[in-house]
Order: C-alpha cells, then structure tokens, then sequence
C-alpha cells in the first residue's frame, strides 16, 4: 500500500524540519556552517552539478526503473568512502534494501562502511508516517546523519 500524497507532503515537510534543525550555525559569523558536495564520480554530472550538496533536501525523480535508486546507492558510497565520520540513512518503503547491491557500490574491500549505514524498512504507511512524526528528530540527533535516503515517495 503506498503512502497517501498527503502523508507524504508531510513527511517531506518533516524532512525538511529536521535537516534544518541539523545544521549548525557560527555563532560569531551568523552564518551556516559550509555545505558539503558528495560527488557522483560521474565525470559529466559531477562537472554539471559539481555533486550534490549537503544540509538541502534534494528531489530526484523518474520513472520506474530510471536508476534514482542506484543514484542514491553510488551517493552514498562515495560519501562513506571519502569521510570516515559520515553517517547515512536509509529509509525504503517499496522493496528490502539490498546489502549485495550495496557492498556492489563499496566494493567487498570496503564492506565495513556498512557498519556506517542504518535501515529503516516500512510496508504500512502508518508505521512509515509514525517514524517521520515519532523517531526520526531522535535518530538524527543521536546519529548526526551526513546523508539520509528517503527511496519511495
């Protein structure tokens, strides 16, 4: 069953709230602090993009089986390969998340980043709207998560 649009308004809603509230601000400068890029390490997006920016919520959409999932995947092993301290989360409302796929974007070598990534899995929308209004703010201030996958709207 998927998530009713306005569900899902605010869970996008709560998203923003809450990567707002994450980002620190200098209190000498008044200013936030600088935006990270996590590159694709795809040559001609990355030149276009110059990857994709953190503290912003970023929309990426397509048809079924266009590759935003795989997108997301490479973000994400490019981000734990290049920064020790990252944190990603990873929240999937329409099918199990995959370690195989994953450990194909780390590489068996590097299989210990998982160690970096949380799961969150929901088939009842219900559960799903629960954990954006209940339990995210605490994992995000617990875990200081540098990037946050949200694949089902």
């Amino acid at each position: 069953m998927a998530t009713s649009a306005c569900s899902s308004l605010e869970i996008v809603r709560i998203l923003k709230t809450e990567i707002c509230s994450q980002i620190r601000i200098d209190r000498k400068t008044n200013t936030a602090e600088p935006k990270i890029s996590i590159p694709l390490k795809i040559s001609g997006l990355d030149a276009v993009l110059g990857g994709f920016p953190s503290n912003v919520l970023t929309e990426i959409f397509g048809a079924a089986g266009s590759g935003k999932t795989q997108l997301c995947l490479q973000l994400a092993a490019n981000l734990l390969k290049t920064d020790s301290k990252a944190k990603v989360l990873i929240i999937c409302t329409q099918e199990r998340f995959s370690i195989d796929r994953m450990v194909s974007f780390l590489g068996d070598e590097n299989s210990s980043l998982l160690d970096r990534i949380h799961v969150e899995y929901f088939l009842d929308p219900e559960v799903e709207l629960h954990f954006f209004r209940f339990v995210i703010h605490n994992l995000m201030n617990e875990f200081k998560y540098s990037l946050i996958i949200y694949d089902g709207i």
